[in-house]
């Protein structure tokens, strides 16, 4: 079976190494490490499905458009760890402008407009960017960072703050996306992103197809995202792990479930005040 390979030239895209090792291996997908930088890459052996129709289509549009008119009623959600990080350290949006990528059903470029940001959206989902403009009455564009800033060169140098929250994980060219992001910031500007942290039990074991080749293309921990965003050129750069929690407990592999009970509240207090949770935030300025 021929493999379809996700690297650039099968070499590294964040160190250019030529090295890399089996971390996992199925039927339909390879993980493999760069053993210079650590970065995790997928090998899809076979791609069945188109990516649109099969993620940005399908997948939960539905429950986000819900999620926004909740939102747009007035009633509370709960934020996802990506978001609420965010607003936890950018309080007041004194109509700073935010370019939220992947933005989804709309629901955090609602929440930024209700804080007094100034919100723009991009989104590879054309029906999720006709329900933003249709029933948010919000700003967004169709398409990916290379393709929007193609049609709209006013994009450069000119948001105070990029988001791209769960989405780097799915890009094919890790270090274009992070080039045209910073293109995109005003010189100070930051940009704020999440993806789902490789050294999480609970991601290791979440094997589900979407988030595994070919939804899922790179899989990152601290070390490596902190790497890109060097590369990529931001400065100022801080890494937030997001703690584990009780809920992500079910996909943790049997025999740890068995040994946790065993050692009861010795594990709880020990390990998991230790052990990272699925997702980690990523920030990084532009100062030139």
């Amino acid at each position: 079976m021929e493999k379809q390979i996700d690297l650039v030239n099968n070499v590294c895209q964040l160190c250019d190494g030529t090295e890399f090792g089996s971390v996992e291996k199925e039927a339909e997908y390879e993980l493999l490490k760069c053993k210079r930088c650590g970065l995790i890459s997928g090998y899809a052996y076979s791609i069945q499905s188109n990516y649109n129709a099969e993620y940005a289509e399908g997948g939960d549009y539905h429950i986000k458009f819900e999620i926004a008119r909740r939102i747009g009623r007035g009633e509370r959600v709960h934020l996802p760890y990506g978001p609420r990080k965010f607003f936890s350290k950018v309080v007041s949006g004194d109509r700073n402008k935010i370019l939220d990528i992947g933005c989804g059903g709309g629901a955090f470029l609602l929440q930024a407009l209700q804080r007094g940001f100034d919100v723009h959206g991009i989104d590879v989902s054309e029906n999720a960017v006709a329900f933003i403009r249709r029933e948010l009455g919000l700003k967004a564009n169709a398409g990916t960072i290379d393709t929007v800033l193609k049609q709209k060169q006013e994009f450069l140098d000119f948001f105070n703050f990029v988001t791209a929250f769960e989405v780097i994980e799915h890009v094919q060219n890790i270090m274009d996306f992070l080039l045209s992001v910073k293109h995109t910031l005003k010189l100070g500007g930051e940009l704020f992103l999440s993806t789902p942290n490789f050294n999480s039990i609970y991601y290791q074991n979440s094997k589900g197809r979407l988030n595994r080749p070919p939804i899922h293309i790179t899989f990152w921990n601290p070390s490596t995202i902190e790497k890109a965003l060097i590369k990529a050129g931001f400065s100022d750069i801080k890494v937030f792990e997001k703690p584990f929690a009780v809920g992500e407990f079910s996909n943790v592999k049997p025999k740890v479930k068995k040994m946790l009970k065993c050692f009861g509240s010795l594990i709880f207090d020990g390990i998991f005040d230790r052990t990272v949770g699925i997702t980690m935030v990523a920030t990084g300025i532009k100062n030139s």
